[in-house]
């Protein structure tokens, strides 16, 4: 088990009031190849590397050796894991944030429930 944060696309929150996608992945829109391309390449330049590459799915761990921080790509979901040490957490956390900076993806937090609020 882990600490999880999701990215999804903006739309998977403006089309869902509630947290049904969560039970029903067909409520979830895949992202565009450019938009899977460049989180990609954004996690690759923050140090991520490739552990493994599957037709559906992209997992990654991040570089440091005492690091617990994994992520993985899929058609519709960028998911960032980690154990609960509070290095790990705050990584995860901050890392998924300034992915939504470009205004296509949004934060979710399953633990909490909730989106992250963009100020």
């Amino acid at each position: 088990m882990g600490y999880h944060i999701y990215l999804y696309r903006k739309e998977v929150k403006e089309n869902n009031s509630g947290l049904e996608f969560l039970e029903n992945e067909s409520l979830i829109q895949d992202f565009e190849p450019n938009q899977k391309q460049s989180l990609r390449e954004r996690l690759l330049r923050y140090g991520f590397i490739i552990t493994n590459e599957a037709e559906t799915e992209t997992s990654f761990s991040f570089k440091t050796i005492d690091s617990s921080v994994r992520a993985n790509l899929r058609s519709n979901c960028l998911s960032f894991i980690s154990s609960y040490s509070e290095e790990d957490l705050f990584e995860i956390q901050m890392t998924a944030s300034e992915f939504t900076d470009t205004g296509e993806f949004l934060k979710f937090d399953p633990q909490n429930g909730a989106w992250e609020e963009i100020m």
